[in-house]
C-alpha cells in the first residue's frame, strides 16, 4: 500500500497549455478565495502530528487592470486545467511558487517533505502551465524555517479530521496571488 500511495502521489505531470480562446472566461472569483477568512486557522503548532499528503492545488491570480486565472492541479489523477482566464492585454507575464505537497508532522517524520514548483506563464494571450517534483527542498527541510522565511500568509484550515486546506496569500498594491492546496492528513504511508 505504501509503495501505491506514494506511486499516485508522485505522478509524472506533463505541461498543460492553453489558448486564451478556448480557456473560459473568469466571470467571479472562485469559491475558495474568502474561505481562509471564514475558518478558524489552525497555528503551526496546533497541526495534527500526522502525514499531510496534497491531492490538489488551486492556483488563483489576480490584478488591478482586471487580469486573472485560475489554475487547478490533481495529485490524484496527475491532471492540470486553466479553469477560466481573463488575459487584459498581451504582455509576457510568469508566476512560478514552491509548495509543499508532502508535509510530514509525525512524531518520528521518517517520511519527511516533498515540494513541488508549479509555474504559470502568459504571453501573446496564450497560457502555459507546468508543475513537477522540486530538488531545491531535500526530504528534510524544515517546514517551520521554509513557512517563516517564505513571503505571504498561510492558513491552516480544517476541513475534517482527514482533510485539511492550506492557503497562501500573497499581496501588493498591484496583484493578489492566492493557493489552496487540499491535503489529506493520514497516520503512515
Amino acid at each position: 500500500m505504501k509503495a501505491s500511495l506514494l506511486s499516485s502521489f508522485f505522478i509524472i505531470i506533463f505541461s498543460v497549455s492553453a489558448s486564451a480562446a478556448s480557456a473560459v472566461q473568469c466571470l467571479s472569483r472562485p469559491e475558495f478565495i474568502g474561505q481562509y477568512k471564514t475558518f478558524k486557522n489552525t497555528e503551526f503548532k496546533h497541526l495534527p502530528q500526522k502525514i499531510f499528503v496534497a491531492r490538489s492545488v488551486d492556483y488563483f491570480v489576480e490584478d488591478r487592470l482586471g487580469f486573472q486565472v485560475w489554475s487547478e492541479q490533481s495529485f490524484v489523477n496527475g491532471k492540470s486545467k486553466i479553469k477560466c482566464g481573463n488575459l487584459v492585454d498581451s504582455s509576457s507575464r510568469s508566476y512560478s511558487q514552491y509548495l509543499p505537497t508532502l508535509m510530514d508532522f509525525s512524531k518520528d517524520q521518517k517520511t519527511g517533505q516533498s515540494f513541488w514548483q508549479i509555474h504559470l506563464s502568459f504571453e501573446n494571450q496564450k497560457i502555459g502551465m507546468w508543475n513537477k517534483k522540486s530538488r531545491v527542498f531535500g526530504e528534510k527541510k524544515n517546514l517551520t524555517e521554509f513557512f517563516e522565511k517564505t513571503d505571504g500568509d498561510f492558513y491552516f484550515v480544517e476541513k475534517s479530521d482527514s482533510m485539511f486546506d492550506l492557503f497562501w496569500v500573497k499581496e501588493t498594491d498591484f496583484q493578489r496571488q492566492i493557493i489552496r492546496i487540499r491535503f489529506d492528513v493520514v497516520s503512515s504511508l
